[in-house]
């Protein structure tokens, strides 16, 4: 599930040098404990066996994600700050907020999809007969 990541990440522009040669860090725009958190804590660990390198965690949470994006657009671009950014701080978030402190199309370079992770519509199973939205 996680190996187009790592493939992603070993592109030649990345790999021209032994890279990583010291821990990458890789900041998290939702609390602890969230779907995207506990995603890039499995991807994490697949990343430092594949790579022989640390790749660390860091949130960086607010802001409905906007706080985590703003730190991986303005992170240095030398390849050891990267970050797991939801499609709602591309897609939903222009629309709630009047500014964003980074724009999605010119500030980040988007080297790979990390898993597939849909919502659902649920209701409680014993109060309403519905299956479906029909």
């Amino acid at each position: 599930m996680l190996a187009p990541l790592a493939a992603g990440l070993a592109s030649p522009a990345i790999a021209q040098a032994a890279w990583p040669n010291r821990p990458v860090r890789v900041i998290v725009g939702f609390p602890p404990g969230g779907s995207l958190d506990v995603m890039t804590r499995l991807a994490t660990e697949v990343l430092s066996r594949r790579f022989g390198q640390n790749f660390i965690v860091e949130t960086r949470s607010g802001a409905s994600g906007n706080i985590g994006a703003e730190a991986v657009a303005r992170a240095t671009p030398d390849g050891y700050t990267i970050g797991t950014i939801s499609m709602h701080n591309v897609v939903i978030n222009p629309m709630l907020f009047k500014t964003l402190p980074f724009d999605a199309e010119k500030d980040f370079a988007w080297i790979s999809a990390m898993w597939d992770l849909p919502n659902v519509v649920a209701v409680p199973a014993q109060h309403v007969p519905a299956q479906n939205l029909q």
